[in-house]
């Protein structure tokens, strides 16, 4: 069953429906069902969205049909808000939401003066008949709420008696008006909960509901604010800075001044160590109700320029701490401050800020006694003035820790005399000297952890904690026995800390509130015994590229502390390299991103190990050089793919060294061979042939102790006729075809892949079509979806294309793309980088609505992980928009690839992107614009090594249509150049 989400509701297609008498079809609801989505939670989803719908159509029906809606949204909000067997509940909330729906479809496009006796009639009888069920309901909750306090649970058959009920207030509903509801439930649900989510900044926190001992400090801020200075609340984190500011946010004054022009953004969701220029003001963007955009500083600063705006920051010490772009950032909040209609207001823990802007700095201290017990007695009042003033002021009145005890007391159903046994196990120590911040978190985390159900499970959950909190995204809860199959009760543990609100599931992974992580890892940090088998679970599964896409942060962070930790001992140190190796391979082939694996990898000391005997110690150390190497050169490849090519190239050469030194020059040669590949990958094939020239100048060295393998020396030799090729060198191709027997019997199918490749295009461009045939059909692939045989299919298409077989072209590439299409994995790597191609196929066959719906989340995903294998996602994004004429939106595209182009040091796809952009200028008749689009294109063949007639040397579907000719008459020199200065 096909489903597809919005909003994060699970919505069916229309097949797959279900009969109501009188009624006619109507949506079975179908769910995905997976270890993310129990039945509970399907509940609480369906539940959500049916009250969002009834919300949503209130707003826009007549009012005769609003009364339904509201007697519905009051039965649904009794199921959600006191019910406590509610999955029961799950029919009858499908009902309710069926019951919207039909109403919506009934009148949305009618006025009131509209509804005929008939109708108006029927939407009465309606209201009255769900009215009578949810006094129904609201009667058997009040009686059972009364008897069993706080929840209330009915029994199965009356929940299915009032379910029947509104199908048969439905069906007589529907007999009446005499509507057809076998709409498609699928576009109802999708247009219902669309009406309000596009274009909306982030709805603003209210005022807290327990809030006190505050009031000097929101007056001091609100006057600050309302003088148009910036301000800061500085202070501990758990002290209350969050709150005060939601206060000032929601003071009289404030909102008279700002209006709607105030916006609250959080940073408390993300990982200080995960913090850039790019994560920070996409947060800010999505508060102001943008989704992420590219030039995200000018749009936020466009956006705040109008009128008065009141800008909060939260937990600013998020990005303020920052370790990437700390600098860029300031600059950022230096640059909204500086306008003169904007004011800011930080909550932060460090005193640390923007240094160009004036700040009212406002210290928040803990709260006062009186207000400490008023705010812990809203949540547990049946405790003595004396005993509670005791417990408190042992945590300094620090307002997280006071909240936290509270809960500890209510959810375990402490008496007062449990509570305070619990608090007098702790270290004395801990209470005392230190700030309040470590004072009181330490408190309420020991509080928990020494709570009864925690103390029957022995050290187990306080280990477990402490794992989460060493793993930057937690741990996944569906592996937990995966992970550490010799811990029979670590489930039952997880559940614990989650029941005592320590933990909370982030999807499937169980992780920490940021203070409590922080806590443990300073109180908690030394070794534990199931830190060894994360270990263990991550190397065992290094190979699985699921595993490591989804847990890279993870994986990265054991990594770093493993390499920092090996004791000198050879087996662990072989292990953690060979992780560390097969995880940059892993990413670098599925899912590139930013690492920082390359300081902890080089700082490993291979030379103190602990083998005393000499001949095995010396043999040893030649292995951890050669695995330290590889290491290194594995990392280094990686950081050039995604743009860190400082340190890529640093990593480089340390393995050089690293290889000559252990002399192992068949390695030093194969790094050379990788890294050329590398430089074809950027377009920079000058690099390219200079670095595989001096690696066949060490393959045919004639020291006898250090030799290349021959393996080795054929892929070099390929390498460089693949460089060749692409540089259009015709004789190379003919030396290839003339050589390919022997070729054949040396190489693999998949060494010979690129050469037959490229081999094939340039005997295709040069019109050499048997020559082209044999090349492509050179290419083997032993599986049927085998990215090899998809690319196949598409260079026999071309080939059929240009012999003028159009049919047979069509056919192919239909093929490829059905193949394509069915793919479950639309995120992987290899089908990401067969469609791009696909999409500009589609547009030059005129199937530009196809081509930009294929496309859209290819470029999606090249914003969210630039790198060498998505970079030209964008461009074809702009063929696409070229081929339809819309020039603005292609140029966009063009402009964004060249940016990402210069971020990566990409050549080709930026000569691509410059050459399209000029033809757009020669089509909008502005000749100076591309002239110099055109002149930067020469320049960048030039730095490429690539005559100007090979700079497309790959699919046709890179190049423009021949009706944009801007480039060949540039290069012609045709007159309508020469005018331009």
């Amino acid at each position: 069953m096909t489903t597809h989400r919005k909003n994060s509701v699970i919505l069916p297609f229309e097949k797959n429906s279900i009969a109501i008498p009188g009624i006619g079809p109507v949506k079975r609801e179908t769910y995905l069902t997976t270890p993310q989505s129990p039945s509970h939670e399907r509940l609480l989803s369906t539940l959500n969205n049916a009250i969002q719908i009834m919300n949503n159509i209130g707003n826009v029906v007549p009012p005769v049909a609003r009364g339904v809606l509201v007697s519905v949204a009051g039965i649904l909000g009794i199921v959600k808000t006191t019910i406590a067997n509610q999955d029961d509940f799950q029919e009858l909330v499908e009902q309710c939401q069926m019951i919207g729906l039909v109403v919506w479809h009934a009148t949305y496009t009618r006025a009131q003066h509209q509804f005929n006796g008939t109708s108006h009639r029927a939407l009465t009888k309606l209201k009255n008949s769900v009215d009578g069920i949810l006094e129904a309901v609201k009667a058997k909750t009040e009686k059972n709420v009364v008897s069993k306090a706080f929840h209330a649970t009915i029994d199965r058959n009356t929940i299915k008696k009032w379910k029947n009920e509104l199908i048969r207030f439905l069906t007589l509903f529907n007999t009446e008006v005499n509507i057809a509801t076998n709409i498609s439930m699928n576009l109802k649900l999708d247009e219902l909960l669309s009406m309000d989510a596009i274009g909306e900044p982030d709805i603003l926190p209210t005022q807290p509901r327990v809030f006190v001992g505050r009031s000097d400090l929101v007056q001091s801020a609100t006057d600050a604010l309302l003088n148009f200075h910036h301000v800061a609340l500085i202070g501990p984190g758990g002290i209350g800075k969050s709150s005060i500011a939601r206060a000032v946010l929601n003071d009289e004054v404030i909102v008279s001044t700002f209006k709607a022009r105030r916006y609250f953004v959080q940073f408390d969701n993300i990982n200080v160590n995960q913090v850039n220029l790019k994560t920070f003001l996409d947060h800010i963007a999505r508060a102001l109700g943008f989704a992420t955009p590219v030039n995200a500083y000018n749009l936020i600063a466009k956006t705040l320029s109008v009128v008065e705006t009141l800008l909060v920051l939260d937990n600013a010490e998020t990005f303020l701490d920052a370790t990437m772009d700390a600098g860029q950032i300031a600059d950022a909040i230096d640059g909204l401050g500086a306008r003169s209609n904007v004011t800011i207001l930080l909550t932060t823990r460090t005193t640390v800020l923007p240094p160009n802007m004036k700040w009212v700095r406002l210290r928040v201290p803990p709260l006062e006694e009186s207000a400490a017990c008023e705010a812990f007695q809203a949540y547990y009042p049946s405790i003595e003035t004396s005993i509670l003033i005791k417990l408190l002021s042992a945590v300094d009145f620090h307002p997280l820790s006071i909240n936290l005890l509270a809960q500890a007391a209510v959810q375990n159903e402490w008496s007062p005399q449990d509570l305070m046994t619990a608090w007098d196990h702790q270290r004395a120590t801990l209470l005392e000297a230190g700030d309040s911040k470590s004072q009181s978190l330490a408190v309420t985390i020991e509080t928990s952890l020494n709570s009864p159900s925690f103390l029957k499970l022995g050290e187990t959950v306080k280990h477990l904690l402490q794992i989460i909190a060493f793993l930057p995204q937690g741990i996944r809860k569906t592996h937990l026995t995966a992970i550490f199959p010799e811990v029979s009760n670590i489930e039952t543990c997880a559940d614990a800390l989650w029941r005592q609100s320590l933990t909370y599931l982030d999807g499937d992974f169980i992780t920490l509130l940021a203070p409590v992580r922080l806590y443990m890892s300073s109180h908690y940090n030394q070794h534990t015994f199931l830190l060894r088998a994360v270990q263990r679970y991550y190397a065992a599964h290094i190979r699985e590229s699921q595993i490591v896409i989804t847990e890279y942060v993870n994986i990265e962070h054991v990594l770093i502390y493993w390499l920092r930790n090996t004791e000198g001992d050879t087996q662990a140190i072989l292990s953690v390299l060979t992780t560390a190796k097969w995880f940059s391979c892993i990413l670098c082939n599925h899912e590139p991103h930013s690492v920082s694996l390359y300081p902890a990898i080089s700082a490993l000391d291979v030379h103190n190990t602990h083998n005393s005997n000499f001949f095995l110690k010396r043999q040893k150390y030649k292995i951890l050089l050669r695995s330290k190497s590889i290491g290194l050169f594995e990392i280094s490849y990686l950081m050039h793919f995604v743009g860190q090519v400082e340190e890529a190239q640093k990593a480089f050469k340390e393995a050089q060294i690293l290889a000559l030194e252990v002399g192992d020059l068949d390695l030093l040669v194969s790094h050379d061979w990788v890294l050329a590949i590398y430089y074809s990958w950027q377009g920079n094939f000058m690099a390219a042939e200079k670095i595989l020239q001096a690696a066949l100048r060490h393959c045919s060295g004639l020291s006898s102790m250090f030799k290349v393998g021959q393996k080795t020396k054929n892929k070099v030799q390929l390498e460089m006729m693949v460089v060749s090729l692409i540089k259009g060198r015709d004789d190379t191709l003919q030396s290839y075809i003339q050589s390919l027997p022997t070729f054949k019997q040396k190489c693999t199918q998949y060494d010979l892949f690129w050469i037959n490749f490229y081999g094939g295009l340039l005997a295709l461009q040069n019109n050499h079509l048997d020559v082209a045939r044999k090349c492509f059909e050179e290419i083997k692939a032993d599986e049927e979806d085998d990215p090899s045989r998809w690319r196949q299919s598409i260079l026999l298409a071309e080939l059929a294309n240009q012999e003028g077989n159009y049919a047979n072209s069509k056919a192919l590439w239909a093929q490829v793309l059905e193949s394509i299409e069915r793919r479950p994995d639309q995120k992987n790597l290899d089908v990401m980088n067969i469609k791009g191609p696909l999409v500009g196929y589609l547009a030059k066959e005129g199937n530009i609505e196809h081509a930009r719906e294929l496309i859209t989340p290819l470029v999606e995903y090249s914003t969210k992980y630039l790198s060498l294998h998505t970079l030209d996602f964008k461009y074809l994004a702009g063929m696409v928009e070229l081929a339809d004429e819309d020039f603005d939106k292609a140029a966009d595209y063009f402009i964004e690839n060249i940016e990402d182009c210069t971020s990566l040091g990409e050549l080709c796809c930026c000569a691509y992107s410059h050459r399209a952009l000029g033809e757009i200028a020669v089509a909008k008749r502005d000749f100076t614009a591309a002239s110099k689009h055109f002149e930067n294109t020469m320049e960048l063949c030039k730095s490429m090594g690539l005559p100007t007639e090979r700079l497309y040397y790959s699919y046709t579907c890179y190049t423009p249509s021949e009706k944009f000719d801007g480039w060949r008459l540039y290069r012609e020199g045709n007159d309508m150049f020469k005018t331009v200065n």
